[in-house]
């Protein structure tokens, strides 16, 4: 009896972790492959606490795998590679009112420049930032959690209406099915604007969670020109029209 006692606690314990590990680093990310290697893993912990007497030895061989399998590569040259084909410089300028609405993300702020169809230069400010969170469990275990934040802020009048409304179309997540929603709860959406606002100084501000993969910041600055450019009108007074 104590012997099983000890199994179900044991198990509760290496279970509690394996979630904790998919929660605050996996979901992040990788969040899809996370999901189904935390259920292979309760499946294989589970059946080790209870078939096999080498269950503690093989947990910590299955933790050791899927923590290798989630490491992160580095990709800091892709990410230099990206800013410099891109054009997008750091810069000292940034917008006090889309600060306001944002918050202080610690923020980096760039610049860069989006060519139309018709030629015409758009200029917008690129900001990476994050935040961060403690969890405590105990006097002596803490987890922090990062989330992290891309952000792309157009000046007064560099883009049009249509453009803005396709941009709150994008965020819109009242459509969510039920699957849609019970994945957003593990992970954060990746895909769409978390925030399509105007700023008091008139800046349009379109921001997306993201995480440091350097796919992730590829697809979100590749909408933005493709629609930036379909939908950007040549004449700055039809900018704010209703046409």
């Amino acid at each position: 009896m104590n012997d099983l006692f000890f199994r179900i606690l044991a198990l509760g314990g290496l279970n509690l972790c394996l979630f904790a590990g998919t929660y605050f680093y996996g979901r992040r990310y990788h969040p899809n492959l996370s999901l189904w290697l935390s259920l292979a893993g309760f499946i294989f912990i589970t059946a080790l606490c209870f078939f096999s007497i080498t269950w503690i030895g093989m947990s910590v061989i299955l933790s050791i795998v899927y923590l290798r399998i989630l490491r992160k590569p580095n990709q800091r040259k892709d990410f230099m590679e990206f800013f410099k084909t891109n054009e997008i410089y750091s810069t000292s300028n940034y917008s006090q009112a889309a600060l306001e609405v944002l918050g202080d993300k610690k923020w980096r702020f760039s610049e860069g420049k989006i060519t139309s169809i018709s030629g015409k230069t758009i200029p917008y400010s690129f900001w990476q930032g994050s935040t961060s969170s403690m969890v405590s469990s105990g006097q002596y275990v803490r987890t922090t959690s990062i989330t992290w934040y891309i952000c792309f802020i157009f000046p007064l009048g560099s883009v049009s209406k249509l453009f803005r409304q396709h941009a709150l179309v994008a965020a819109d997540k009242s459509k969510y099915t039920w699957k849609e929603k019970f994945r957003y709860f593990f992970k954060y959406d990746l895909e769409k604007p978390n925030l399509v606002t105007t700023a008091a100084d008139g800046s349009f501000i379109i921001q997306y969670y993201t995480d440091m993969d350097i796919s992730h910041y590829r697809r979100r600055l590749e909408w933005i020109r493709n629609n930036i450019t379909e939908h950007y009108y040549p004449v700055p007074g039809k900018a704010f029209s209703d046409n």
